[in-house]
C-alpha cells in the first residue's frame, strides 16, 4: 500500500499572493510545510501539487530542493490535480494538506492518517467539528473514495477546495480526530490572510518570549530644520494600523528609496503593499528570463526581510515606460488602490534621470487624484540613488524634501534587504554602493538631529 501524503502549493493565491515563498525563520514557507510532512509517520512519499505555468516554475524548482515528488496541474480545478498527482505516485491513501501551514504537526496528521481505513471509514479530518487551531488541519481519504469524487463533482467550490463532495455526500464513512478545543479553536496558525507580519510576530512571542526588534523610539532632538516635519516616534508618525502602498519602478528601487519606512510601517502593524510595473532587467543587452526570475525572488525575499507583503508584479518594458500610454499604466495603479485601499503612497520623484521613475511618478498622481471616497490621503516622493541626485533641470524640479523619518533602528534591515538585491549594489565611490547608502541615511539623519533618516517630499496630504 502507497501512502502519499499531497500538498497544494501556488503562487497566484487570492487572499496572499506569493504566500509560499516568503521566508519564515531562515527558510521558505514552503519549505517548512513539505519537512514536516516528510516526517508524518506512515507517509511513503510526499508531492507538491502545483499549476502547470512558467508563474509557479519557481514553486517547483523550492519543492524539488526539499526532496518532494512535483506534479503540475489545473490550477482551478484542484480536485483534477490531487487525482491525477495521487494516481502519478500510484496511491492507495492520501493525506491533504494545504501550503499556508508551516507549523502543521506531523504526530497529528499521522493520527489522522491512522483513522483513515479503521473500520469503514473512507474520509478522515481533525476539524468536524473544528477542536484545533486552524493551521493543523489535514484530511485524508482513500484512493477510491478521491476517484468517485474527481467524477461525480460539478460545483466550481468542490473543484477548487477538493474535499467538499466527500464533507457533504451522504452514505460516505468518516471519522474525526478530536483536539483539546476550548479557545485554541480561534486561533489562526496560517498564512492565508494579507497581515503575515502579525504571524510572524505572535509566533516570535510565543516561540521565544522576543519582542519585534526595534521598537521605532530613537532619541528626540532638540529640532529638525525650521518647516520640516521629522517623525521620530511610531506613535508621533501616525504608523499604526495603517494600509501603505509603495508604488515603484523597478525591484529593488523600494528598499533603496524607502525600506527603511517600510520596515518601520510593518514593525507598527501597518500592512505594507509593494508594486513594481517593470522588471529592472529586461533592456540590458544580456537580459534573459533567468535574470528576471532572480530579481523577482529577490523582490520576494526584500519584501519578507522589510515585513511587507509580497509585492505585486506587472511586466510593463523596461525602462521603457514612456513608449507605454500613461492611461494604462494609471489603470494598473488604480487597480492595486481598489484593491488595497492604502491611506499613504510612496512613489518616485519627478524630477529623477531614469525615465520610468518618472513616468512612474506620472502615473501614480494620476491614480491618486484626490476625489470624494478616494482611499490615499498623504502621498511622498522618495529619492533613489543614482537616479534622483544625477536629474538636472531638464527633467523635472530638484529633490527638496520636507519630511526626514527616524530609521535609525531599521537600518540594518534595510542593509539586509539591499543585500537581497547584492548583484545590483556597486562599489564605492558609487552612490548605489553600500557605503554611499549608509552615508546618505546618516546625511539626511544629520540633517534633522538623528542617527539615520530617510528623507521625503510631500505631494499630498489631506486632513480629511
Amino acid at each position: 500500500m502507497t501512502i502519499a501524503c499531497i500538498v497544494q502549493a501556488r503562487m497566484g493565491s487570492t487572499r496572499l499572493p506569493g504566500k509560499v515563498m516568503r521566508r519564515l525563520a531562515g527558510d521558505t514557507v514552503l519549505a517548512h510545510v513539505l519537512r514536516r510532512c516528510q516526517a508524518i509517520p506512515g507517509v511513503d512519499c510526499v508531492v507538491c501539487a502545483t499549476v502547470a505555468g512558467a508563474g509557479d516554475d519557481i514553486v517547483a524548482q523550492e519543492a524539488e530542493r526539499i526532496g518532494a515528488i512535483v506534479f503540475r496541474g489545473d490550477e482551478r480545478d484542484v480536485l483534477g490535480r490531487y487525482r491525477d498527482a495521487a494516481s502519478m505516485v500510484g496511491a492507495d491513501r492520501v493525506l491533504r494538506v494545504t501550503s499556508d501551514c508551516p507549523l502543521i504537526d506531523p504526530g497529528v496528521c499521522g493520527r489522522v492518517l491512522a483513522l483513515c481505513g479503521l473500520g469503514r471509514a473512507e474520509f478522515a479530518t481533525n476539524n468536524m467539528p473544528p477542536s484545533w487551531p486552524h493551521g493543523l488541519d489535514c484530511e485524508a481519504f482513500t484512493m477510491d473514495l478521491l476517484e468517485r469524487a474527481a467524477a461525480a463533482a460539478v460545483l466550481p467550490d468542490h473543484r477548487e477546495h477538493v474535499s467538499g463532495w466527500m464533507r457533504e455526500t451522504r452514505g460516505i464513512a468518516r471519522a474525526n480526530l478530536p483536539g483539546p478545543g476550548g479557545s485554541l479553536t480561534e486561533h489562526r496558525w496560517t498564512l492565508d490572510y494579507r497581515r503575515p507580519g502579525l504571524f510572524r510576530t505572535r509566533l516570535r512571542l510565543a516561540t521565544a518570549g522576543a519582542g519585534v526588534a526595534g521598537d521605532g523610539r530613537g532619541a528626540r532632538p532638540a529640532g529638525g530644520p525650521p518647516g520640516h516635519h521629522c517623525d521620530q516616534r511610531a506613535s508621533e508618525g501616525g504608523m499604526s494600523g495603517d494600509r501603505v502602498l509603495v508604488i515603484a519602478a523597478h525591484p529593488d528601487d523600494e528598499v533603496l528609496g524607502c525600506g527603511g519606512v517600510i520596515g518601520r510601517h510593518a514593525a507598527a502593524g501597518d500592512a505594507v503593499q509593494i508594486m513594481f510595473l517593470a522588471d529592472g532587467v529586461g533592456a540590458r543587452l544580456a537580459a534573459n528570463p533567468a535574470e528576471i526570475e532572480l530579481r523577482r525572488r529577490s523582490a520576494l525575499d526584500a519584501a519578507e526581510e522589510l515585513g511587507a507583503l509580497p509585492p505585486m508584479f506587472f511586466s510593463f518594458p523596461d525602462n521603457r515606460l514612456d513608449s507605454v500610454p500613461l492611461l494604462d499604466l494609471v489603470r494598473a495603479v488604480e487597480g492595486v488602490i481598489a484593491e488595497t485601499a492604502p491611506r499613504r503612497v510612496y512613489t518616485h520623484h519627478a524630477g529623477d534621470l531614469n525615465v520610468d521613475h518618472r513616468r512612474v511618478h506620472q502615473a501614480a498622481l494620476t491614480a491618486c487624484r484626490p476625489q470624494t471616497g478616494h482611499s490615499v490621503e498623504r502621498i511622498y516622493a522618495f529619492e533613489v540613488p543614482s537616479a534622483t541626485e544625477w536629474g538636472g533641470a531638464g527633467f523635472g524640479p530638484a529633490f527638496q524634501p520636507d519630511r526626514f523619518v527616524n530609521i535609525a533602528p531599521w537600518l540594518a534591515r534595510k542593509h539586509a534587504a539591499l543585500e537581497c538585491y547584492g548583484n545590483e549594489l556597486r562599489e564605492w565611490p558609487h552612490p548605489r554602493s553600500r557605503d554611499g547608502i549608509d552615508n546618505l541615511a546618516r546625511w539626511r539623519g544629520a540633517t534633522a538631529g538623528m542617527e539615520a533618516a530617510e528623507a521625503f517630499m510631500t505631494l499630498r496630504h489631506l486632513d480629511r
